[in-house]
């Protein structure tokens, strides 16, 4: 007996994108969350590591419907220096989490050379490279 699979679907980058922020939209998540998350798993999933990209999705729609993950909150410095800092994610999706501690980095880093900012209290946060990218986007070097 042959098991037949399911042809491949193609969706175009808008509309996945579009999918993504309208299921996170739809458990409670704020636009600019939503946005974070979606960027995230779309360029994840661009890169084809599909193991860190939009199959995460359930799960993160999961833990912000049944409370795991808020998204009602920003995470916040709770310490810091001139290059470093402490962020503190208030239990966020961890894209918005990190994606507020490697911004926060560059800035650091852009005034002080270089910077080291730590996250605690925060989810999954899907593929690093996502954030390394960000510094790469700077002329920066992120790990």
């Amino acid at each position: 007996m042959s098991q037949e699979f399911p042809q491949p679907l193609n969706v175009s980058i808008e509309d996945h994108h579009a999918f993504i922020m309208e299921c996170l939209r739809h458990v409670g998540t704020s636009e600019q969350h939503a946005l974070i998350v979606a960027d995230a798993l779309v360029l994840t999933d661009s890169w084809g590591t599909f193991t860190h990209g939009s199959k995460l999705l359930s799960g993160y729609t999961s833990r912000v419907k049944h409370g795991g993950c808020r998204s009602d909150v920003d995470p916040e410095i709770v310490r810091d220096g001139p290059s470093w800092a402490i962020v503190d994610g208030n239990s966020t999706l961890g894209q918005v989490a990190a994606t507020f501690a490697m911004r926060t980095a560059i800035g650091k880093a852009r005034r002080a050379g270089m910077a080291y900012v730590g996250v605690h209290n925060s989810c999954h946060f899907g593929a690093a490279g996502v954030y390394s990218a960000m510094a790469a986007d700077e002329n920066m070097i992120g790990i």
